[in-house]
């Protein structure tokens, strides 16, 4: 008998196992695991601080964070597809504490929420990456630009002009992490070097931009942060050649040493009076590209190499502010009125 038992007690250990290994595991939606980067807890915090859920009955901020993340990454553009695509997957939906939305809710919660609590989310998200792209800041590299986001009719809150409603974009890109590390949006007429100027400057790091960021004030301050910077040269900007060196690497023409003129317009005194390079390299299509870098140690193929990749990560970043302009309609009430402005 304890022999039968013993064999009938084996037996069902066997096929408990089976039946175990049979049952389908629980897996987390993507979804799910991206906002463990910030946690429901901790984005009420940031709730609670700025007030943001106050008054609030049907749709809380929390449900409006989640619903316009599943958008992004669905790329939905509009947000009767985005209530009907959240309504499809209802099922996934409460785990996420989401809940059903209605559009005219949404669009409400768009137009009028302050745009306080995502700034302060945006920080607590770069404050948690940036430990992981830990590096030297002679590595560093930050590429300054600005595009402006053409708006429908329909945006009235960023008319331009008769028959144009934009805003315009202002970014410092680290390319290394793909990431932004500063942006601020802005009226479409705001100078991009109004905005540089107030955008804070990583110690040590090298800076790459175009000619709306020509001011040389703002290019002594970032000699001044110990920070060297790669730019493009203006044709009726004048430079006292000091010094001619060797031009060594591929497709490099030239590389000089000069000085800019020490007097302004309206005989202001330049702020920026340190000498400064001159690299020329060739382009396969059109004139020599003319450099001006306050770097006077690396070699001329770096800086090349630099002025190339930061082209590159502009045209990868038009694309996606074109992607974007659609959804810029509902913008919260605060950028409304800071681009009525």
């Amino acid at each position: 008998m304890a022999r039968f038992c013993a064999g009938f007690n084996g037996e069902n250990q066997m096929l408990r196992q089976r039946v175990e290994n049979l049952t389908i595991h629980h897996h987390h939606t993507l979804l799910h695991d991206l906002g463990q980067a910030m946690p429901r807890w901790r984005f009420e915090q940031l709730a609670k601080r700025s007030a943001a859920d106050r008054r609030v009955r049907t749709l809380p901020c929390w449900r409006q964070f989640v619903a316009l993340v599943f958008a992004q990454l669905a790329g939905i553009i509009s947000l009767r597809e985005l209530v009907a695509a959240l309504a499809s997957h209802a099922n996934h939906a409460y785990h996420l504490g989401l809940g059903p939305i209605r559009r005219s809710t949404l669009a409400e919660a768009n137009a009028k929420r302050p745009l306080t609590l995502h700034e302060a989310v945006f920080g607590k998200l770069l404050d948690r990456l940036q430990p992981r792209l830990a590096q030297s800041t002679r590595a560093a590299l930050r590429l300054v630009d600005a595009t402006t986001i053409r708006l429908s009719a329909l945006s009235a809150w960023a008319r331009v002009g008769v028959h144009h409603h934009a805003i315009k974009l202002h970014v410092a890109y680290d390319p290394k992490a793909a990431v932004p590390t500063f942006f601020a949006i802005t009226p479409a007429r705001v100078n991009d070097i109004t905005v540089a100027n107030a955008m804070p400057i990583v110690a040590g790091a090298t800076y790459v931009f175009d000619k709306g960021y020509y001011d040389f004030g703002f290019w002594a301050a970032l000699d001044a942060a110990g920070c060297r910077f790669v730019t493009r040269r203006k044709v009726n900007t004048p430079l006292a050649v000091i010094e001619d060196r060797p031009a060594t690497g591929p497709a490099i023409l030239a590389d000089q040493l000069g000085a800019l003129p020490a007097r302004l317009a309206r005989s202001r005194r330049n702020p920026y009076a340190k000498p400064i390079r001159l690299v020329t390299v060739a382009r396969a299509e059109g004139p020599p590209l003319e450099l001006l870098t306050n770097d006077l140690d690396a070699a001329a193929a770096v800086i090349a190499a630099a002025t190339r990749r930061a082209g590159r990560s502009s045209c990868s970043s038009a694309g996606s502010s074109r992607t974007s302009r659609s959804s810029v309609s509902s913008a919260p009430a605060s950028l409304r009125s800071s681009c009525r402005s």
